[in-house]
């Protein structure tokens, strides 16, 4: 079974499926916005852990529907693939090392706090979900539709 994250600008959309068979279980409107909302001048150790609470109440009542399931990540905002370095198959542990990059830096006003919310979500699908790989891939071009 695949598990599939949708990222937009206005919105999450998660589901599970297989082919064309896909089955939505959740939508977070707001998209990163309604994880960590702007205005702060940098990103605080408050915002995330605000951040990681928000992602826990909309995913928590999914993780069983994903467990064992392979994660695929479309980013049609760019963010998450620009900010982990391009299209890249993840593991657990390496999501978790950047996650942990990101929360000790000093300084997190050059962060992206909409990579930070993508971050965070995809984190917390992973560790919740039980998922141990997961694909990240950018915007669709002509040729991927």
């Amino acid at each position: 079974m695949t598990a599939r994250l949708d990222i937009s600008a206005s919105a999450y959309f998660l589901g599970v499926g297989e082919g064309a068979a896909w089955k939505e279980l959740a939508r977070l409107v707001g998209g990163a916005a309604a994880l960590l909302p702007s205005g702060s001048q940098q990103i605080t150790h408050l915002d995330i852990e605000a951040a990681i609470e928000r992602a826990e109440d909309w995913l928590m009542p999914h993780a069983k529907a994903l467990a064992g399931a392979v994660l695929e990540v479309q980013d049609a905002t760019g963010a998450l693939v620009a900010g982990l370095g391009g299209p890249a198959d993840w593991t657990t542990d390496q999501v978790e090392a950047e996650f942990n990059r990101v929360v000790d830096l000093p300084d997190r006003s050059s962060c992206n706090p909409v990579y930070v919310a993508h971050l965070v979500l995809v984190r917390e699908l992973m560790h919740h979900g039980r998922l141990t790989v997961v694909h990240v891939r950018g915007p669709r071009t002509g040729g991927d539709q």
